[in-house]
């Protein structure tokens, strides 16, 4: 077998592998949940596939992106699509894919992240960070809280005045991953996604991207307003994937859900330590005695405050 990156013409070859492999066919195709990576004319188009002479038996996606903090940026990268054809399983297809994906880009990251099961990626020195506070809403909770006044917008992606104003509301976050006026409406619209826009007295006070299973994510609100921000996402879903600094929940909130739970929701791998030392603000750590896993859960764990996108929560220490 051979492993090599897939070039730009094998585009479609590609397309059509993981739409099957994770069963896309017949609905919401990869074109159409992650627009902003799988398009023709993508020239940041990183795939790297085994094959069994002309035939892709494996894939793993790199999906390069920037991390921000008042510090500087971190080259960050995400893994995804990675996956093996039915016939080609429980033959080393998986750990070939991954092992080379990660010598290719062990160079080029500084930080490299996926969503997907621990005891698959722990062999690979991921570990896990970040943490999601999902919600199961009923009707029951809808009545149980008080309502609050305001008004939810659907977000036009030729509306560029709404766009900014939600992208200058995901840009107060002190860690984040770039984004531009360009790529957010794209971006934040992934898996089907539509964008929710919520007002209170005709002000602007926040935002939620809402997903056709009626899963609510990426919630952000201006300061003061987070129990109107879930009095409107809890009127649209039954349950919702509150990214969060989840010690400032809503006690009103947690008193009236059906159920709720924190769940890790990243792995992560951290490939330059000083970069990242760097990008975190912390001058003087002595990292040598951790391992990877370790130094993932210290500098990247799940207690801290700060967001990243709502998924990533770690801490930048002040200057002082």
């Amino acid at each position: 077998m051979e492993i090599r990156k897939l070039e730009y013409d094998e585009y479609e070859k590609l397309i059509n592998f993981i739409d099957e492999a994770f069963d896309k066919k017949d609905g919401g195709r990869f074109e159409d949940i992650l627009p902003k990576l799988y398009f023709k004319d993508n020239k940041s188009f990183i795939h790297y596939g085994v094959f069994d002479e002309d035939i892709l038996v494996s894939v793993c996606g790199v999906y390069p992106d920037t991390l921000v903090s008042p510090y500087g940026e971190l080259k960050v990268a995400g893994l995804g699509a990675i996956s093996t054809k039915k016939e080609y399983r429980n033959k080393g297809c998986f750990q070939k894919i991954v092992t080379y994906t990660l010598e290719k880009i062990k160079d080029d990251y500084d930080l490299i992240f996926l969503s997907g099961n621990r005891y698959r990626y722990n062999h690979f020195d991921f570990e896990n960070a970040g943490r999601t506070l999902i919600v199961e809403i009923n009707d029951r909770t809808r009545n149980a809280l008080n309502p609050k006044d305001y008004e939810i917008k659907d977000l036009v992606e030729n509306d560029l005045d709404s766009v900014k104003l939600c992208l200058d509301l995901y840009n107060t976050q002190k860690v984040r991953i770039k984004r531009d006026i360009n790529s957010f409406y794209k971006v934040t619209r992934s898996w089907l996604s539509s964008i929710k826009m919520v007002y209170s007295n005709d002000e602007f006070i926040g935002y939620f991207s809402l997903s056709q299973g009626c899963l609510a994510f990426e919630a952000l609100y201006k300061d003061g307003y987070r129990d109107t921000l879930y009095d409107a996402i809890i009127s649209l879903t039954h349950k919702a994937f509150v990214f969060m600094d989840t010690s400032n929940l809503s006690e009103e909130l947690l008193n009236v859900v059906d159920d709720y739970k924190l769940e890790h929701n990243q792995m992560y791998k951290i490939l330059n330590i000083d970069n990242v030392l760097k990008f975190l603000n912390i001058s003087s750590f002595d990292y040598s005695k951790y391992t990877q896993k370790e130094l993932v859960k210290i500098l990247l764990g799940c207690d801290e405050k700060e967001g990243l996108n709502g998924s990533l929560h770690i801490s930048i220490l002040d200057k002082s």
